[in-house]
């Protein structure tokens, strides 16, 4: 992370540790909101679920591009959503990688700006500019949504165009 709170894409591709940055000393335990979100990318590029709850408060609702094939565009809503999600991502997708290459604070959210890419049953796409979009409750994230082009997901999980 940069001095103006830019990860780059390789401090949070798969496998990648959490950046460790020098930060002003916190009274609690919890990552600031931006090192959350890079490491909510890092845990969902391993696939490590119990390291993604633990960033994600109880109440969290997720609008992931996924659930516009998977859930008729209904988000995922609590931890039992997001273990849904997780297990509608190992059915529908082959591969699905996250490159963040910005995450800043706006205000009470975190933005994160990168690429996308994706293969499932009927295609594949490959470096989709994507924007997230995260708030926080007590710390935790508590709202999450991702913006991208949809005609991405049902293309390559459907074989169909989005604009049908």
């Amino acid at each position: 992370m940069d001095d103006e709170g830019v990860t780059s894409a390789s401090t949070v591709s798969a496998g990648a540790a959490a950046p460790a940055t020098p930060r002003a000393e916190r009274t609690d335990a919890r990552p600031s909101p931006e090192d959350a979100v890079a490491r909510l990318f890092d845990a969902f590029n391993r696939r490590e679920l119990v390291d993604a709850m633990a960033l994600l408060h109880s109440e969290v609702v997720f609008q992931p591009m996924t659930a516009e094939v998977t859930r008729a565009g209904e988000p995922y809503c609590g931890h039992e959503g997001i273990r849904r999600y997780a297990a509608d991502v190992e059915a529908q997708w082959d591969e699905l990688t996250l490159h963040p290459t910005q995450i800043r604070a706006a205000g009470q959210a975190v933005v994160a700006l990168g690429l996308v890419s994706g293969s499932g049953r009927a295609g594949s796409f490959e470096d989709a500019p994507t924007t997230w979009v995260f708030k926080f409750r007590d710390g935790l994230v508590v709202h999450a949504q991702i913006f991208s082009e949809a005609r991405n997901v049902f293309e390559a999980l459907l074989g169909e165009d989005a604009s049908r």
